[in-house]
């Protein structure tokens, strides 16, 4: 099952809802997944380990990805402005302001959570009315320790080799560079990038051209 629908015709609370969608990295909107089964997901250089009632809010022009690829995620996708988020949630703006991150709470508030989630491609005062009670629950009521628990060990010379990918993202920058860079084969290499984040260093490096083309692009606009 897919859907998008549009929460509401507000114009001052613009969102739109989408449920068991491919993850294609963010546009110019913040995305906030619900997870309705459990999954791993791939944000910026951080592997989580999400689940059902969990949540992951992603900047916009985020890498976002699944492990695996040919499986959609399972669970609700709400898209809206950065300024929706920092008027709604004004403490999360803040705590994920590099890029986004993992978000949990108790069992009992996970349900809540759900519940409301699946009120949204109802009508739209209904689906206005449970996406500002998902906003306040995210905003009160999540855990602070969880991008500690939820997120997953990623080694060091992936860490850096990531970094300095999205570092030059407008050079071309092949395996062979890369690992010798960092005093590894190109098959540990590669094989840290499947394991980890079900891709390649160069496709990687294309990804990130382009999240940062698409960045560069809207600001010369503004």
């Amino acid at each position: 099952m897919i859907f998008e629908a549009d929460c509401g015709t507000r114009a001052d609370f613009p969102i739109s809802v989408s449920f068991n969608k491919a993850l294609n990295h963010t546009g110019e909107q913040v995305s906030l997944l619900i997870v309705k089964s459990a999954t791993k997901l791939i944000l910026g250089k951080r592997l989580y380990t999400l689940n059902p009632g969990d949540a992951l809010l992603a900047l916009p022009f985020s890498y976002l990805r699944q492990t695996e690829e040919m499986t959609d995620f399972c669970g609700y996708m709400l898209e809206f402005s950065i300024n929706t988020l920092r008027e709604f949630m004004p403490k999360l703006y803040f705590r994920c302001a590099d890029g986004g991150g993992a978000i949990s709470f108790s069992e009992d508030t996970k349900e809540r959570l759900l519940s409301f989630a699946a009120s949204l491609p109802k009508e739209a005062d209904l689906a206005f009315y449970a996406a500002t009670q998902i906003f306040s629950i995210l905003e009160q009521e999540s855990l602070p320790e969880a991008e500690a628990l939820l997120s997953c060990p990623i080694p060091r010379v992936l860490r850096r080799a990531l970094a300095y990918l999205e570092e030059n993202a407008f050079e071309e920058i092949n395996a062979s560079r890369l690992a010798a860079r960092y005093d590894v084969s190109q098959s540990t290499l590669r094989r840290l990038f499947h394991t980890y984040l079900a891709t390649t260093p160069s496709k990687y490096a294309k990804e990130m051209r382009g999240l940062r083309a698409a960045r560069y692009e809207k600001n010369e606009v503004k």
